[in-house]
């Protein structure tokens, strides 16, 4: 990471000035797919928090320390120029919408306006097994693609179960372990994606979203599974594919919950209304929360919360979320909520702070 030589100066002077008031340039994870094709299939469990290729897991950088009360750094919204400016008073966060040029999300019904209710995999035989991941393979516009389902003790083939979508840093090659395993076990089927290069390619809506389409539609002809339950969530690239496919498939998801990442500002008019539970380390210098491209637009991860804010038609005004999680701060007025957690003295992490049992908490309520 880089920066000017006025945000040297100001953050020698202001250790705690919001990351927003400097221009951040980040040669970290982009999400951007690199290098050759899938490897072949694994299915080696991996240590929670999957892989990243740049940053080699969660990692807490020093230099930073807690503000007063809940942590909380206000957020002004997107300046002018894409920048994150400090506004408000402590707990209170307030937006003034996306950079010119940042994408808008469109859409009116609570969860992207999903239709709920049983898939056709109901009442279809479990060869599968319980509690095991298993590899399944398809093309999809002609490229070999990979994906695995776990399905839960309690999964019956006959009662629809909720699907949690994991997509891991850069550098995965197979199924891992994810931070929040643990607290969907016994109530989800988990889905863990991949990318095809080592990264998720989210530069543009494709190859991704057609691969999403591709391997929701196989799950759910062939899971007992509920239509109106899809969340989508992952650390790292696989957050920047969250952000991603908030937009570009939100018609079909109920909510994303990230762990850094970002939001390119290519992509079209988005879809739907998912609601999102999002968390960024403030020192995170490889995803930082503001990320400005060459043209002065915003792609941090800062950037996917303000779509999903608009999509949502959230006012400015929040409210500390759950007592558990005191760096989380709730925006009003959401037709499907979303939950903005930025955390003091916290780099490249997998939010394992939240991630690990507040995406479940949060997602059970929708």
């Amino acid at each position: 990471m880089s920066t000017n030589l006025q945000c040297r100066w100001l953050l020698a002077l202001v250790p705690l000035l919001p990351l927003g008031a400097c221009t951040v340039e980040s040669t970290g994870d982009s999400g951007q797919a690199a290098g050759t094709g899938p490897s072949s299939a694994g299915s080696s469990v991996l240590p929670s928090g999957g892989s990243d290729s740049s940053m080699g897991g969660s990692t807490a950088s020093a230099g930073a320390t807690a503000s007063a009360g809940t942590g909380v750094v206000p957020m002004g919204g997107t300046a002018a120029g894409g920048q994150v400016s400090s506004a408000g008073d402590a707990g209170s966060t307030s937006l003034a919408g996306t950079a010119a040029g940042g994408m808008s999300m469109g859409g009116s019904a609570a969860g992207g306006g999903l239709s709920k209710g049983p898939t056709a995999g109901c009442g279809k035989p479990n060869n599968d097994g319980l509690g095991k991941d298993v590899l399944h393979n398809l093309t999809v516009a002609g490229v070999a693609r990979r994906y695995w389902t776990k399905l839960p003790s309690t999964y019956d083939g006959a009662t629809p179960m909720p699907l949690v979508f994991w997509g891991p840093g850069c550098g995965a090659s197979g199924v891992e372990g994810s931070p929040l395993d643990n607290s969907i076990k016994d109530t989800a089927i988990r889905v863990f994606v991949i990318g095809t290069g080592g990264c998720f390619d989210t530069n543009g809506p494709e190859p991704e979203t057609g691969y999403f389409n591709a391997v929701l539609d196989d799950v759910q002809a062939n899971y007992c599974t509920d239509k109106g339950r899809v969340f989508v969530s992952g650390y790292s690239s696989g957050a920047w594919l969250s952000y991603l496919l908030a937009c570009t498939a939100g018609d079909r998801i109920t909510a994303i919950g990230t762990a850094a990442g970002g939001f390119h500002a290519n992509n079209p008019m988005c879809k739907g209304n998912p609601g999102g539970i999002l968390h960024a380390g403030l020192n995170d210098t490889a995803n930082p929360i503001t990320k400005l491209n060459k043209d002065g637009v915003n792609e941090g991860s800062s950037a996917g919360r303000d779509a999903l804010l608009k999509a949502n038609g959230c006012t400015m005004e929040t409210k500390p979320w759950d007592p558990a999680y005191a760096i989380c701060q709730e925006y009003q007025g959401c037709k499907t909520p979303v939950i903005w957690c930025p955390q003091p003295g916290v780099g490249h992490s997998n939010g394992e702070e939240v991630s690990r049992t507040g995406f479940w908490k949060f997602w059970s309520t929708l």
